[in-house]
């Protein structure tokens, strides 16, 4: 992209952090066909007996039990839930009204329950979704860090590289992204790109269940 405003840059890279964040999103989301096994049956939806069966599945499966599950549901999934006559008298009588208010779960028949958009279809006719339990060893993702990469071709002088790296506490990368911003002399503007390298995959199958709704 080119800009002549430099104090528009600074949205650009906002802009640029959730373009990739989704990207990511998408990548770990889509680790649902390298699952240890599938539940469930599509277009059938989510219902208590389902959660149940998830959780005997994964005590089967030796889930850690001090160790956090997690759920992510789709439109429909989330739909499912939202209708659970269980969840909505709990939501009701036992005062934990947050789903009314702002639309969030929560912990739910021992899931920790999130939505997200990019949860994929069914192929076929009627569609179901793709929805992913699985605890956190299930998955890894791996960052080359962008302080040392080198700048790509097309740049000349004057380029200002910005790399924005986060690590834990013991110091091991998490997390690497970039800016770059230098003159354009073809659109006679400034031009900023964003860029980050990264891997998702699969590390202990069994912990992931890939869940048809």
């Amino acid at each position: 992209m080119c800009i002549r405003d430099r104090s528009t840059i600074e949205g650009y890279l906002v802009d640029a952090g959730s373009t990739l964040a989704e990207a990511i999103e998408n990548s770990v989301i889509a680790l649902y066909a390298s699952a240890g096994a599938t539940k469930g049956t599509a277009t059938a939806g989510i219902d208590m007996a389902l959660l149940g069966t998830l959780q005997k599945d994964a005590m089967e499966a030796k889930w850690r039990g001090n160790e956090a599950s997690y759920l992510i549901v789709g439109p429909e999934g989330y739909y499912d839930l939202w209708n659970l006559a269980q969840l909505t008298q709990y939501s009701i009588e036992g005062g934990y009204q947050s789903m009314f208010r702002n639309g969030f779960i929560g912990n739910l028949g021992g899931f920790q329950v999130f939505k997200s958009n990019l949860i994929p279809a069914v192929a076929g006719s009627p569609a179901g979704e793709h929805c992913l339990a699985f605890q956190r060893e299930a998955m890894g993702i791996a960052f080359v860090d962008m302080s040392t990469s080198g700048l790509p071709a097309g740049y000349g002088t004057g380029v200002q590289i910005q790399p924005m790296n986060k690590e834990d506490d013991n110091g091991n990368l998490i997390y690497s992204m970039r800016s770059i911003v230098g003159y354009s002399q073809t659109e006679r503007g400034m031009s900023v790109s964003v860029d980050s390298i990264y891997g998702v995959g699969v590390v202990r199958s069994a912990l992931l269940f890939d869940v048809l709704v």
